[in-house]
């Protein structure tokens, strides 16, 4: 029964982070970023290693504050190039307040393909 709530939860948050579709980032020259499968993956999986479960609920649940923090943000904190299996990746994380927390979203982008949601958290205290 556990197993199927938790189904129904990731469905749930699935359908609303698909219909984000893309949004437009200042701080990326306008460049929009789009909310792609690979992004929504990360928020259940790390590699190939599954996140606990109230890990996964609290990623969904900040979801909802990505396009907000993407479409406001006239900056980005940090910037990391990597190569990652002879593929060029950059990394963009941009942050934002929610109430009294700190929300970090990143945005990958690999080789030249688009920029996408990768994924979100809380910044510890």
């Amino acid at each position: 029964m556990k197993d199927l709530l938790h189904d129904r939860l990731i469905k749930k948050y699935y359908c609303e982070y698909k219909n984000i579709g893309s949004v437009p980032c200042p701080a990326l020259g306008g460049e929009y970023v789009y909310f792609l499968k690979r992004g929504f993956r990360h928020l259940i999986w790390k590699g190939n290693k599954l996140r606990e479960r109230k890990e996964q609920i609290i990623r969904f649940e900040l979801i909802k504050y990505a396009p907000t923090i993407l479409r406001s943000s006239s900056s980005f904190k940090d910037y990391n190039k990597n190569n990652i299996a002879d593929k060029e990746v950059n990394f963009w994380s941009f942050t934002g307040k929610v109430g009294n927390d700190t929300v970090i979203v990143l945005v990958r982008q690999i080789r030249s393909g688009p920029k996408h949601f990768f994924s979100i958290m809380k910044r510890d205290r």
